[in-house]
Parts: structure tokens; sequence; C-alpha cells
């Protein structure tokens, strides 16, 4: 018989803490990035929607800072450990990572908006309140997150399998 087909599978709790501890160690490096993303990309939704470049585009490594200390504990509490159950029960994927980022920010503009058509459309144009940016930063986070540790959480899933 052979050894090697005998050893028991890691288990999956096991597995996932592992998954988890990879993510929020990692959310400390992918928040200032995804941070200046996203408020890189708040800039540019900004002058596509509006023909004219802000002001704060000067502001932005400033605002970028702000956000990232305010959004590392959305992103360690909710994020991080989301994204990682996900990849340890699935595959890690671009696609779970974007869901979960752009999660918080699509609330906060339903919450403004409500159920109105006519003030979601007007809404989605406005830039009177932080939803864009939620939005834009949280995907800039979990795009981070996920090029970043995409790599070390396969390694765990090949190390997991070949203990079968």
């Amino acid at each position: 018989m052979n050894d090697e087909a005998s050893q028991p599978k890691q288990p999956f709790l096991e597995y996932a803490i592992e998954c988890i501890n990879v993510c929020l160690r990692w959310t400390l490096v992918a928040t200032p990035i995804g941070c200046f993303l996203g408020f890189a990309g708040t800039f540019a939704w900004k002058w596509l929607s509006r023909g004219q470049v802000s002001d704060g585009v000067l502001l932005l490594p400033i605002l970028a800072v702000v956000a990232a200390l305010v959004g590392m504990i959305p992103a360690l509490v909710y994020g991080a450990p989301l994204y990682a159950l996900s990849a340890a029960t699935f595959r890690p994927s671009l696609f779970a990572a974007i869901l979960i980022g752009a999660f918080p920010g699509l609330s906060a503009i339903w919450s403004n908006v409500g159920l109105d058509p006519y003030r979601s459309q007007e809404a989605l144009l406005s830039h009177n309140y932080f939803g864009h940016e939620i939005l834009w930063c949280g995907i800039g986070i979990a795009a981070a997150l996920h090029f970043l540790v995409r790599k070390k959480l396969l390694a765990l899933s090949v190390a997991r399998e070949s203990t079968v």
C-alpha cells in the first residue's frame, strides 16, 4: 500500500485559517495601494462624467493615506476574511475579490439613493457624498489583495492537496 495515500487531508478549518492569516497580513500592504488606486479611479470617473479635472487631484496622496487609515478596519474585519474563505472554498478569483470589495461602496450608494429610479440616476452622477470613493477604494483594495496573495493561496491549496 502507498503510505502517501493513507495520509489524511488537511482539515478545511486549518486550511481556511491559514488562508485568512495570509490575507490579513497582506491586507496591510494592499490597503494603501488600493486606496491610491481607488482615488485615482474616483478622479477618473469624475473627469469622465464632468469633462473637467478636479482640483482635488493634487490631494490624491493625502486622501489615499486618510482612506487607508479609515479603510484598514473594514478591510481587516470584513474584506480579507471573506476573500480568504472564498479562496479556500473555491479558487482565488479577481471576480470574487471585486464583488467583495464593491459591496460597501454599492451599499453606500444604495443607502443614499433608496429605491427611487430618478434619484438613482441622479446619485450615480452626483459627487456630493463619498459613495464613489468607497466603491473605488474597495475595488482597489480587493484587486490589490488578490494580485498580492493569489499565488500564495494557490501554493497553500497545492500543499493541501499533496497531503492526500
